[in-house]
């Protein structure tokens, strides 16, 4: 890939994340010096001033742009442009889970594709090669392990890709061209409170019609990947899921590029009490970004999670796949319900058909 192409780096991040976005900002700095430019954009949620200065001492240390926004400049867009309003949809408490969808304003114009990193990552190799698969696709994802039954209750095909929103590459030029932001905002408006996965519904709905690009998966590993193989991925996901070949599942665990600490059974590095597999290698990160202590949250503890806990520690690695295929039919059964029920309001969802704002 050309390394003159202009591109940056965004995250979104509150206070309760900040140490979790110095660790990934600093491994993203510390796995690509050979770049000539890095610019990076951190839309900001109530960060302490302290925790902040940290991070940006980081771009120093590198020689590196780091650029803020408040997230009330994205939330004041939306109500002026597309009459969005996250409060009205009573939706507050998860606007930064989707504003990472909503940054074109800022960015278009001024780079050519944008690289999205939630702030619980860990960078481990050359980004570079993630915007060769942009192409013409407006926006290029990961494949998530979400089963069949799932994707047939938010309407999509079970051959059709379910795409992780973790980690994003975005064609700035093409997500205008199709007017994906616009897509997006109508999506959310009219259906929001039927979504199960608040971000990653309306995404790959709207990105159903739109022939979205396929990251490979060195670009998104979870650590739970050290406890399957891939006979239980595909049992968790079902038969004629359209998934990664084995291959590319092994070269993805040898040599990933970054690490998205989603929650299973090990729980996350900066959890009590966690058996994450990359606890070291995030506290080294999480030491070097400038935190020595950092906010430690309890694991959870919900009838779900203790579930596959005891199914993990009674038969292994088979009894986790088998407890999180029942937890999987469970959540589909249950959102598909939503959506039938939300048949006469919000949304006409057909039998067959992808739900449309």
């Amino acid at each position: 890939m050309n390394q003159h192409i202009s591109f940056c780096v965004y995250y979104l991040l509150n206070d309760g994340y900040a140490a979790q976005a110095g660790a990934s900002i600093y491994s993203l700095f510390e796995h690509n010096t050979d770049l000539p430019k890095l610019d990076t954009w951190l839309f900001t949620d109530h960060v302490d001033p302290d925790h902040l200065s940290r991070i940006l001492r980081i771009g120093e240390r590198f020689g590196r742009t780091i650029r803020t926004v408040q997230t009330e400049e994205i939330d004041r867009y939306l109500k002026e442009r597309y009459q969005l309003d996250y409060e009205r949809c009573g939706i507050g408490k998860q606007r930064l889970l989707l504003d990472r969808l909503f940054v074109e304003s800022w960015l278009a114009g001024r780079y050519e594709y944008a690289l999205y990193l939630d702030s619980d990552t860990i960078v481990q190799g050359s980004i570079l090669p993630a915007f060769s698969r942009a192409g013409d696709h407006p926006l290029c994802a990961a494949i998530d392990i979400v089963p069949k039954e799932y994707k047939k209750a938010v309407g999509l095909q079970t051959q059709e890709p379910y795409l992780n929103s973790g980690v994003l590459v975005i064609n700035l030029e093409k997500w205008q061209e199709r007017r994906c932001e616009e897509k997006m905002a109508d999506q959310v408006r009219t259906g929001y409170h039927q979504y199960w996965y608040c971000d990653q519904d309306p995404l790959n709905i709207v990105l159903h019609h739109e022939n979205a690009g396929i990251l490979p998966l060195q670009y998104n590993l979870f650590p739970i990947m050290s406890s399957f193989d891939y006979g239980n991925i595909c049992f968790l996901m079902g038969r004629h899921c359209r998934y990664y070949s084995k291959d590319e599942y092994e070269a993805a665990k040898r040599e990933p590029v970054v690490i998205h600490f989603v929650y299973m059974v090990q729980g996350r590095p900066w959890q009590a009490g966690n058996r994450n597999p990359y606890k070291t290698l995030w506290e080294e990160y999480v030491q070097k970004a400038g935190w020595t202590e950092w906010p430690c949250e309890d694991m959870p503890h919900t009838p779900k999670h203790r579930f596959r806990a005891a199914a993990l520690k009674i038969a292994g690695k088979k009894g986790l796949a088998f407890a999180c295929r029942l937890i999987h039919l469970y959540d589909s059964v249950f959102i598909f319900r939503q959506y039938r029920r939300a048949h006469a309001g919000a949304w006409a969802v057909q039998k067959g058909s992808v739900p449309r704002g």
